[in-house]
């Protein structure tokens, strides 16, 4: 074993070669291509036929002595990218049991973990990661994923090797790297804007381990095999009174924040105005006036001028009542135009919409600002019944469970509260809920299949792609909690996927207090009730937060998140944009027909209805990806 210099960070990598020792090269320019992950140093171990590197963004501990990859009790090496929150609970359980530390790094209490319990330390964890820890002895490489895949581990396997990174980009560097698209996973996106719902990824032969699963890779054998250590599913119903989830929310919610302010560096939040963002924001101010000691709290958020899209007045009311020191930035299409190439390869996969460059530029602002971490508020709207179309899942069950009265009244409150129509009153209405209520799933499938036609630049055919239907099957209408299940583990990926990407282009942590484990698993235990009732979305987080954060943020009905004028910016550039729509469609033939999406398009224009401007964005952003990684459709 050589080893070459130990660094620690959020880049991780490694190949296993099946007939020759791996070069220092190879990794080193495996490592070179997520430098913008970690900034503050790089390492690497070799291994003779394995290689192991890092790159590191020092959060925890910024001494070298807690630089990966990390060798410990001369037989573990570990490179990992992430954060495990509950590192000194942890520490102080381990010790007691005998184990000695010589850093201040939760890596080497996740070495010690791994020693202890084995694979099941993973149970232990409250955190987010992707790492890999090779056992000399055993011969194995333990690879791990946390619970809802926050962050990332893509990996590949040919005759001459496995390797494995914390971004796609790294493992195209490989000889006989897969330049090719997987054409399925490419129609999904294309047709439906399905992204990260699987171990797929849009490159033929490389993979993802999906959340809460473990991969054992075997260096005698030259065999993986890839295991899931976590299921939601598992943890059961509790029906409650709405009193006793909203304590529990507030103490887990709480306690999720206070361990995501553990860091040696800045930290900072993003501040859109939600609810979700805005609570964040004001937790954490009780927080540090609770600790009475001095404190600047610091928040970025991105702002329009457009009225439709401006969120000022929320944003405000926080920084009012917190005090906090507020740093805006303000995108456009022009900055959009000029820094796609760049903004589409960070991501590794093409954008389902311009709203995710939103987020980048906040993240570019707070590392201007000379923030490191910053926590952030996804991972909420899957979980408290945030989309609309929870309302229809409350309909159904209400309609499953007899409710009939009831029904009416949440209906009214609905159309009342946002000043519309949307669901109407009359009969046929009723009537389509009672069936996707009460018809058999079998049926359900038979009817739709039967049902599927065109959709926009998209044939039949295409729509019907399996993977697509699979897709959907998962969002059950008839069983709340698979429902929110498929929210979770299906919708909210591609957001973890573009927050990840975004954040680490700026060599900053993102953290998400709305995926502690012990909150994911309290809320996904209540009834949906005391999610959605009485037309308002996130019930028992606007009760939990009432008297925290300002009764104009409790009580909104509006949402927006960083959203981004998208559909203005297409209305004011028809003819430029028909020429960019016309270049891609060429680019990603034979998945799009030319004729087929000009013709939709000319259709758009002539309306004036840009509703479907999130088609055209993936269209564009898929053929830019293909350039950019020379992908071959």
């Amino acid at each position: 074993m050589a080893a070459l210099e130990e660094h620690n960070m959020c880049g991780i990598c490694g190949i296993f070669r099946v007939t020759q020792d791996v070069q220092e090269s190879e990794i080193r320019a495996m490592m070179d291509a997520v430098a913008h992950r970690g900034p503050d140093g790089g390492g690497c171990m070799l291994f003779g036929q394995l290689g192991l590197g890092h790159r590191r963004l020092s959060i925890l501990d910024l001494s070298e002595t807690a630089f990966q990859p990390m060798r410990y009790l001369d037989r573990y090496t570990i490179t990992y990218n992430g954060e495990v929150y509950n590192y000194i609970e942890l520490r102080a359980e381990l010790a007691s049991l005998g184990y000695t530390f010589a850093t201040d790094s939760d890596t080497e209490v996740l070495l010690a973990a791994y020693d202890h319990w084995g694979e099941d330390c993973v149970n232990h964890f409250n955190g987010m990661w992707g790492f890999c820890i090779y056992d000399e002895q055993a011969q194995t490489l333990f690879c791990s994923r946390d619970r809802f895949g926050v962050k990332p581990f893509y990996y590949t396997k040919c005759e001459a090797y496995f390797a494995f990174g914390s971004e796609i980009k790294q493992l195209l560097l490989l000889e006989n790297a897969p330049h090719r698209a997987d054409r399925d996973a490419l129609t999904a996106f294309l047709v439906a804007a399905q992204l990260d719902y699987s171990a797929r990824t849009m490159f033929e032969n490389i993979r993802q381990l999906e959340p809460g699963t473990n991969l054992i890779f075997d260096l005698k054998a030259n065999t993986y095999r890839v295991s899931r250590w976590y299921d939601l599913m598992r943890i059961p119903a509790k029906h409650m009174p709405f009193s006793e989830s909203v304590a529990a929310f507030r103490e887990r919610f709480f306690d999720a924040v206070r361990l995501r302010l553990r860091s040696d560096v800045p930290v900072g939040s993003c501040l859109s105005g939600g609810l979700d963002s805005s609570a964040i924001v004001c937790v954490i101010n009780r927080l540090l006036c609770e600790s009475g000691e001095p404190f600047e709290q610091h928040v970025v958020s991105a702002c329009f001028d457009e009225p439709q899209y401006d969120e000022r007045v929320y944003m405000d009311a926080v920084l009012a009542q917190t005090g906090a020191i507020s740093h805006r930035t303000f995108p456009d299409v022009t900055q959009v135009l000029e820094e796609l190439d760049n903004f589409t390869w960070h991501m590794d996969e093409p954008l389902t919409s311009t709203s995710h460059y939103a987020q980048w530029c906040v993240y570019r602002e707070a590392h201007a600002q000379g923030l490191t971490v910053m926590l952030d508020g996804q991972g909420s709207d899957e979980q408290l019944a945030g989309y609309t179309e929870f309302f229809e899942l409350m309909f159904i069950e209400l309609i499953r469970n007899f409710r009939f009265l009831r029904l009416e009244r949440e209906i009214k409150l609905f159309n009342e509260r946002r000043k519309t129509a949307f669901y109407a009153s009359g009969p046929r209405f009723r009537m389509e809920l009672l069936m996707r209520a009460f018809t058999p799933d079998f049926i359900k499938q038979i009817r739709r299949k039967r049902q599927i036609t065109s959709v926009g630049p998209y044939s039949a055919e295409q729509v019907r792609n399996p993977e697509i239907q699979s897709f959907r099957d998962c969002f059950d209408f008839k069983r709340p909690r698979r429902f929110i299940h498929a929210n979770l583990y299906r919708t909210l990926m591609a957001l973890l996927h573009y927050g990840d990407r975004n954040s680490m282009a700026f060599s900053i942590e993102s953290r998400l207090p709305f995926l502690d484990y012990r909150l994911v698993e309290t809320l996904f235990a209540m009834p949906l009730s005391h999610k959605i009732r009485y037309g308002l979305t996130k019930r028992v987080m606007r009760e939990a937060m009432r008297g925290v954060m300002p009764d104009l943020i409790t009580d909104r009905q509006s949402k927006l998140g960083f959203s981004t004028p998208e559909e203005e910016w297409m209305r004011q550039n028809p003819v430029q944009l028909r020429a960019l729509l016309e270049r891609s469609a060429k680019r990603l033939s034979p998945l799009i027909d030319c004729a087929r999406t000009l013709a939709w398009y000319d259709e758009i224009v002539r309306t004036s209805s840009f509703r479907e401007c999130h088609v055209i964005c993936r269209i564009v952003s898929a053929a830019r990806w293909a350039d950019i990684f020379q992908v071959e459709i």
